[in-house]
């Protein structure tokens, strides 16, 4: 590898740095975490909370339970931000009277394939579980 061929990968690798720690901090200063469970717990208004999903886990099934038990939260995956999936203008329409469980785990930063198809899984799996409970509350799928 010559002198040239150096400085430039180099470069890249200090810009690719640079960029990746800024991406980091600014996510941070926007009250995203992408680090833990904890500070992401503290960082979530009070009604939101976590919880786990099984890989074999089946919404339906779930949901009856919860509603058996008095449960109405819909169910979110953490991404940049918070995100309600199957549930068009949540934060318009029900984020003042409606809390919100959200699947521990969940984020946007996949570093491998499994990572990847486990998040997809996990999106459907709330998808399907807050139509299932927008039918519950309100009598329609929106």
């Amino acid at each position: 590898m010559n002198a040239r061929t150096f400085l430039k990968s180099t470069a890249l690798l200090i810009a690719l740095f640079a960029i990746l720690t800024g991406c980091k901090n600014s996510a941070q200063r926007d009250g995203a975490s992408s680090d833990s469970t904890l500070s992401a717990t503290k960082e979530l208004p009070i009604e939101h909370s976590y919880i786990e999903v099984l890989d074999d886990a089946n919404f339906e099934v779930d949901f009856g339970r919860a509603i058996a038990n008095g449960d109405e939260r819909f169910v979110g995956v953490m991404g940049y931000a918070l995100e309600i999936p199957g549930v068009p203008q949540f934060y318009e329409k029900y984020s003042k009277t409606h809390f919100v469980k959200v699947i521990k785990g969940t984020t946007d930063d996949y570093e491998e394939s499994s990572s990847m198809s486990r998040a997809v899984f996990y999106y459907e799996y709330a998808r399907g579980y807050n139509k299932l409970l927008l039918n519950h509350l309100f009598g329609s799928n929106e």
